[in-house]
């Protein structure tokens, strides 16, 4: 039903101020004060504290709380600035930045979804590493949500048997789902929408690699020597014996294989790119470049 009306009723609008992206706005991000970042903060506070304090609300409303949230902003910039400057910030956030940014996602939530590694791991913590530093790695080309569906499965199961292994999975988040991703626009939605507007697809390797191995290295160790004790506390009189009756099973298996040539589709190789992601980019980074040109005096 929400669906059947967001249909009749939003996308008819968003066709009918489509034409309003191809014009310059007069707003410029350097006339809004820190005070416009409320509602950003706001609804990042909602995600992270509601679940947590209210779960039930959270469940049933939380569409409501993210459109409040949205029209807090959308609402008070319309009547500081305009109405006509309201509607194409919100036409540019929706189409320039929103539906880019579910179709990226979603493409890599979908395809990392489909493939299964399995096999006979351990869990012993430079194994567990191993899994964190790779899906730290495959988060530059396939996305740090591509990377952590890809990885957290067998990471569960070599951990399964395991007394302590809460912090595994802190240190997963940050390593594969947040700084795994930061040398290029593939591996993190706001670089990617940076990309979108504009900012060079290596810009992020070559300012951001030595950051981000020095935190994965840090982590790294920490992690490793976490692990270690946890080990030893759960297997005082030293680590079990392996099983591996099962033979050829115990290597290490891979299926869904095929859809690691969709992801390679997707990222791109030389001077080609997906299709749709190649439409998409070619629209909006013309439509961004037409209007830094307009605004510093150099385009018609």
């Amino acid at each position: 039903m929400l669906l059947q009306r967001l249909a009749r009723y939003a996308l008819p609008l968003m066709a009918a101020i489509m034409p309003a992206v191809s014009h310059a706005a007069e707003m410029q991000g350097s006339d809004l004060s820190i005070v416009w970042a409320i509602p950003f903060a706001g609804i990042l506070l909602s995600i992270a504290l509601v679940p947590l304090i209210f779960p039930d609300f959270w469940h049933n409303h939380f569409g409501k709380v993210s459109l409040a949230w949205a029209a807090v902003t959308i609402i008070p910039l319309s009547l500081a600035f305009g109405l006509h400057n309201g509607i194409v910030a919100l036409n540019e956030a929706l189409v320039g930045d929103f539906i880019p940014f579910i179709l990226f996602v979603g493409t890599l939530f979908v395809v990392a979804g489909g493939i299964h590694i399995s096999g006979n791991f351990t869990g012993r913590p430079v194994g567990n590493l191993a899994f964190l530093i790779t899906g730290a790695a495959l988060a530059n080309i396939m996305g740090t949500t591509g990377a952590a569906m890809l990885m957290i499965r067998p990471l569960l199961k070599a951990t399964e048997h395991r007394k302590y292994r809460m912090h595994t999975f802190i240190f997963f988040i940050f390593m594969v789902a947040n700084i795994g991703g930061s040398l290029t626009p593939l591996g993190d939605p706001p670089l990617f929408m940076g990309f979108l507007r504009g900012v060079s697809f290596f810009w992020t390797a070559q300012h951001m690699l030595i950051p981000m191995l020095t935190a994965i290295g840090i982590l790294s160790v920490v992690y490793l020597v976490i692990d270690s004790i946890c080990w030893k506390k759960e297997h005082p009189n030293g680590a079990p014996i392996v099983d591996t009756k099962r033979g050829e099973k115990a290597a290490i298996q891979i299926r869904g294989g095929i859809n690691f040539m969709i992801l390679a589709h997707l990222r791109g190789g030389g001077d080609r790119r997906g299709a749709a992601l190649r439409c998409l980019e070619i629209r909006l980074l013309h439509h961004v470049l037409r209007r830094d040109a307009h605004r510093s005096g150099h385009g018609p």
